[in-house]
């Protein structure tokens, strides 16, 4: 009736509690193509779509031209569309066209920012915005 968890059992379960690795896309990679992930995404090679991803960096050189939706963005790269997170970062060499929907927002000087940018309140109610997206 009762069994004890096996080695294989301890195994499945010790891997889903452990984050995976970040996905990386490398400089010579290009995806036309949404990209959905539960963990973290680094994009140096470019993307056109949609990308949802607990966290996302775009490196220096990376490109996305769609809609950014997670938890932490840390753009160096070009994002061109839309972006909503919790905390956004643009670092010094960003190129950002985008409409930006965010809790915190921090650009570092050497920037590019061209758009619109909406903060929402820590509960993640929008003030006739975006909604965020849970991740768990």
């Amino acid at each position: 009736m009762f069994r004890s968890a096996t080695s294989k059992d301890k195994a499945n379960q010790a891997s889903a509690r452990r984050p995976a690795a970040p996905s990386i896309l490398s400089i010579d990679l290009k995806i036309t193509g949404d990209i959905f992930s539960d963990g973290e995404v680094h994009i140096s090679g470019m993307v056109k779509g949609d990308v949802v991803a607990k966290k996302i960096t775009i490196d220096e050189g990376g490109s996305v031209i769609g809609a950014v939706e997670t938890e932490s963005a840390l753009i160096a790269g070009a994002l061109t569309g839309r972006l909503t997170a919790m905390t956004v970062t643009l670092s010094a060499g960003a190129r950002v066209v985008a409409d930006i929907t965010h809790v915190s927002l921090t650009v570092e000087q050497g920037a590019v920012f061209e758009g619109r940018r909406a903060c929402v309140l820590r509960d993640g109610r929008c003030r006739g915005l975006l909604r965020m997206r849970r991740f768990s």
